[in-house]
C-alpha cells in the first residue's frame, strides 16, 4: 500500500512529518487511519508522496584502484567515500648524484611512501594494502616512463627501516635489478638499492 507524509495537519488529528498508509484513494482524497486511530477521509493536499532515495552502492577497494589516474606529478583517485583525492608524486632525479651518464639517482622515495600513507591512514576501517600498492606502482611507473632524462637506468635507494615492507616488496617486484640489504658504514642503516630500466 502507498505511504504518504503529512506536511499540513489542517488541525485534523494528523502530525506534520508523520507517514501514513493510504487505505484507499477517492477523487483527490485519501482514506487513512489518523493519530486517534480512526479511519477518516482527508484531502490529498495535506500530504506528499514519499520519495525513496536510491540506495548508495558501497565502493570497494577494487573500485578505488580502478579509478587511479596519474597526471604529471599528481596521482588522482576517487576514494572509498566517492570523493576525489590527490597524492603528490615527489620523485625527482638529482643531477649531482650519478654514477655515469646512463644512470640517474631518483630522490623522493620516502616522501612518496609517506604521502600515500598519510592519505590512506585517514580511512580507519581498513589498511587498504592493495590500494597502497596500486598507488605506489602507478607513481613509480609513470615517473620512470615519462622522465625528462634520457638515462638507461634509474636508481632508488633508502634505509629499509624508513619505509613499510609493502613498498619494499613492491619495489622488489617492479625493479629490473635489486641489491642485497647492506649496512651503510656512514649511518649504520641497512640500505637497499632498486634499479629500473626505462623501456
Amino acid at each position: 500500500m502507498k505511504q504518504v507524509r503529512c506536511f499540513n495537519t489542517g488541525g485534523y488529528n494528523l502530525t506534520e512529518g508523520n507517514e501514513y498508509q493510504i487505505l484507499r484513494e477517492e477523487n483527490g482524497f485519501y482514506i487513512l487511519t489518523n493519530d486517534r486511530g480512526r479511519t477518516v477521509r482527508y484531502s490529498d493536499e495535506f500530504f506528499e508522496d514519499i520519495v525513496e532515495e536510491a540506495a548508495t552502492v558501497a565502493r570497494t577497494e577494487a573500485d578505488v584502484i580502478r579509478s587511479i589516474e596519474v597526471e604529471d606529478r599528481t596521482i588522482v583517485f576517487t576514494d572509498i567515500n566517492g570523493d576525489l583525492q590527490t597524492i603528490t608524486n615527489p620523485f625527482s632525479t638529482d643531477q649531482r648524484m650519478r654514477a655515469s651518464c646512463g644512470i640517474k639517482d631518483v630522490a623522493g622515495l620516502n616522501d612518496f611512501c609517506r604521502n600515500i600513507d598519510t592519505e590512506i591512514d585517514r580511512y580507519e576501517d581498513d589498511d587498504y594494502l592493495d590500494l597502497r600498492k596500486a598507488l605506489f606502482t602507478a607513481g613509480i611507473n609513470k615517473f620512470i616512463k615519462n622522465s625528462q632524462h634520457n638515462a638507461a637506468l634509474y636508481a632508488l635507494s633508502t634505509a629499509i627501516s624508513d619505509i613499510d615492507t609493502i613498498y619494499i616488496e613492491k619495489l622488489d617486484e617492479l625493479a629490473t635489478m635489486t641489491s642485497e640489504i647492506v649496512r651503510n658504514p656512514n649511518s649504520g642503516n641497512d640500505i637497499k638499492l632498486w634499479v629500473f630500466n626505462r623501456e
